[in-house]
């Protein structure tokens, strides 16, 4: 399975213990799954990191451990260029980085937690790109990775 991670699943789960949003990163930390990001998501997930880690009152010798998880997670990634430069996303412009990584990439998922502006975009990018991605946040993308993991045939609510 080839995902592209939203930034605010990795704040979800590093700083607020989400265990959804961990067992996605688990899956990227143990290679059951490929990793996508290209240099705006990668610029945006450090950015975010760091404001968040301040914003809470987090300490720098608080972030260490965090921050080196953070690090070996990126590690992990495929790092693809960023070609396409779409607009789909007309809620939230910036978030279109996501959209374009999982174009360049071919992903099959986006998994976002908060990306209500993202969902609902997967026939306009089909339209738009010709490839079939799902958009999902971290537990539907979990029902989906152990249905497959098992061969089983579900169906996801939205």
């Amino acid at each position: 399975m080839k995902i592209v991670i939203d930034t605010n699943v990795f704040v979800k789960a590093i700083f607020h213990n989400d265990k959804w949003c961990q067992k996605v990163l688990e899956n990227v930390q143990n290679g059951l799954v490929t990793y996508y990001l290209n240099d705006a998501i990668d610029t945006e997930i450090n950015f975010i990191f760091m404001f968040h880690a301040i914003e809470i009152g987090k300490t720098l010798r608080e972030i260490i451990g965090p921050h080196n998880r953070l690090h070996r997670l990126l590690w992990k990634a495929e790092k693809v260029f960023h070609v396409t430069k779409s607009s789909l996303c007309v809620d939230d412009e910036d978030d279109n980085k996501f959209i374009d990584c999982a174009v360049d990439s071919k992903a099959n998922y986006i998994i976002t937690q908060d990306g209500s502006h993202l969902f609902g975009l997967e026939e306009s990018i089909k339209k738009e790109y010709g490839i079939a991605l799902k958009i999902l946040s971290p537990y539907q993308f979990m029902i989906e990775f152990n249905a497959n993991k098992y061969n089983k045939k579900i169906s996801i609510k939205k």
